[in-house]
């Protein structure tokens, strides 16, 4: 249920999703990149009402540079254009640059020596690449510290909602949020319990998170975990895609299921919260019905429609922005909060080979 960038040749899988190609991001996402160490103050920006996918003209004045941190707040990323230009829609949380009020990195979070074990042990092997990918990567657990530090202050409570192996979780905690992490896959939980069974700002919840209470059918992929899906859709639409051979729902299991709702009763508000459940996101923020300060769902280019009705779910609960991230870049492409509308025909005018995203949502 976490997106990695493309199988080896032998084709098998082993928890990594379908090849993807990278496509070309506007100038306007280095802006948006920020740094984790810099509030962004978007008051005093007005916003760009142009086409979706055009480089703001304005865009070379508006770069954020760290030079610029010693004038106190920095002009960055812009609301959306339907908001009022004199507020922003919602100020990025990002730290001052004051080292006292950025989380310490230096305690890993999770133990380095419980991720070897789980790359280890045979009977997890259809995990191993996830947890490479996720666990040995420094530049990229900055880089994704550095995104998520937007949303995210120290003590906030986020959802990982399709926690995977825990590389969602393993940043928020390293932002020192608290954490509730939401996985349905028997074998991810385990990984997931090891890693944070005892870690008491993170709660495991063994469940898929839908539009009701009780139980869905999970279509499983055992060479290929990232994949499976409560959506029979999903799998429908990757029989025969480019990009999707080879991938086989082999199992199908009947797990518990939760809502956001749910969620949000027994544990409270959520200042973030990231879905990725492989088709199935518009089935959970069905379950929603509260508008939340910011969150993310994926996207996949075989199933368009799924990010369609998220986007037309997220209109009828609230005013939101968008701004999306193509396949595991971890930069966000407009640098500016656009509308749905606007992010509707961005996913629509997508190349099939740009594969999937995440779509980061601001009210």
């Amino acid at each position: 249920m976490r997106p990695w960038s493309r199988p080896r040749g032998d084709g098998g899988g082993h928890g990594l999703r379908p090849e993807r190609h990278p496509l070309p991001i506007p100038a306007t996402a280095a802006a948006s990149a920020g740094h984790p160490d810099v509030y962004v103050d978007r008051s005093s920006v007005e916003p760009y009402t142009g086409s979706p996918g055009r480089a703001d003209p304005r865009g070379a004045a508006r770069r954020v540079g760290l030079a610029r941190v010693a004038a106190g707040y920095l002009a960055g990323v812009r609301h959306p254009p339907h908001a009022d230009p004199r507020r922003p829609v919602r100020p990025d949380r990002r730290c001052r640059a004051d080292p006292a009020a950025v989380p310490d990195r230096s305690a890993a979070v999770p133990d380095p020596a419980r991720v070897a074990a789980l790359r280890a042990d045979p009977d997890l092997a259809a995990l191993h690449r996830s947890l490479e990918a996720s666990y040995t990567d420094p530049g990229r657990a900055a880089a994704m510290d550095a995104l998520y530090a937007r949303f995210l202050a120290p003590g906030d409570l986020a959802f990982d909602v399709g926690a995977h192996v825990g590389d969602r979780t393993a940043s928020f905690r390293r932002l020192a949020a608290r954490v509730v992490a939401v996985e349905p896959q028997p074998l991810c939980q385990r990984a997931l319990r090891s890693l944070y069974g005892d870690d008491p700002r993170t709660v495991l919840v063994a469940a898929a998170c839908g539009g009701a209470p009780g139980t869905v059918r999970l279509h499983v992929n055992s060479a290929n975990p990232s994949v499976s899906t409560a959506s029979s859709g999903f799998v429908a639409a990757a029989g025969g895609a480019a990009g999707w051979e080879g991938q086989v729902w082999d199992t199908a299991v009947d797990v518990p299921a939760t809502t956001l709702d749910a969620l949000i009763a027994a544990h409270g508000p959520p200042a973030f919260t990231k879905i990725d459940v492989e088709g199935y996101e518009d089935r959970v923020l069905a379950g929603l019905s509260r508008p939340l300060p910011a969150l993310s769902f994926e996207f996949t280019t075989i199933r368009r429609d799924v990010a369609v009705r998220c986007l037309d779910r997220l209109a009828a609960l609230g005013r939101y922005g968008f701004d999306v991230s193509l396949g595991d870049t971890l930069a966000l492409v407009f640098g500016t909060w656009v509308t749905g509308a606007e992010m509707a025909a961005y996913v629509r005018s997508l190349p099939h080979t740009a594969n999937s995203g995440d779509i980061y949502c601001m009210s």
